[in-house]
């Protein structure tokens, strides 16, 4: 299958993107504890069998705090940035194969932890920095042991928000960091400040590369008649 990627109708964009296509891997499943398992199971092998389907493994039960993590994550990246991501896209598709392959793997790059903003405020160094820090977390963070733990967190190296991380933040402190609303709207609005930027990259990346593609090159001088 593919995917069409454009402006949304009455975006600021709209008119100003080229249309791309690109590939739309769709899945299907069978919910556990469904009536109609036999039908489902029925459904899955005529894909498999007529349409190329491959099976994919089970996935194992999500953690409610985890899952709302991920929407929100999906939410600030997909949803909140959406119209950089698809200037992006966008930039990309023209640029076709020429567009470098750090920007393609920009796109899809996960946020780290700690947060962008965290980290610029811990280049500061010292005693000034380390204040700073914890002044941020007890205003996003009130309560002394997820306040703690969210220091604590920010110190440790720098990685990726992955399943590991996000199980991580949904049992700090037993949970009660990522049912703190100050928390979560932070924390949102970090990954979608990311976001933009990245995509922002992304952008002028893709754009660099298809005109230096598409750049005349200079003509070579007419030799001179020596006659």
């Amino acid at each position: 299958h593919t995917l069409r990627v454009a402006a949304l109708s009455g975006s600021a964009s709209e008119g100003d993107l080229v249309p791309s296509v690109v590939p739309w891997n769709e899945g299907a499943a069978i919910l556990r504890g469904n009536w109609h398992a036999p039908q489902a199971r029925a459904f899955l092998r005529y894909l498999a069998d007529h349409h190329g389907a491959t099976p994919g493994r089970e996935s194992p039960d999500l953690d409610p705090e985890v899952s709302d993590l991920l929407a929100d994550l999906l939410g600030a990246t997909l949803v909140d940035a959406q119209e950089e991501l698809l200037i992006a896209a966008s930039a990309l598709a023209r640029a076709g194969d020429s567009a470098s392959a750090r920007a393609q793997a920009w796109l899809t790059e996960p946020p780290p932890w700690p947060p962008a903003s965290v980290e610029k405020l811990q280049t500061r160094g010292g005693d000034i920095a380390l204040a700073m820090v914890q002044d941020l977390a007890g205003q996003i963070a009130p309560d002394p042991e997820p306040r703690f733990w969210l220091v604590q967190s920010w110190l440790r190296p720098a990685r990726p928000i992955d399943h590991s991380m996000l199980t991580e933040l949904a049992r700090a402190a037993g949970g009660r960091l990522v049912r703190e609303p100050r928390f979560r709207a932070w924390l949102r609005g970090e990954w979608t400040a990311w976001a933009r930027q990245r995509y922002r990259r992304v952008a002028r990346l893709a754009a660099g590369a298809g005109s230096a593609m598409g750049a005349t090159p200079p003509r070579s001088p007419l030799p001179r008649d020596r006659s």
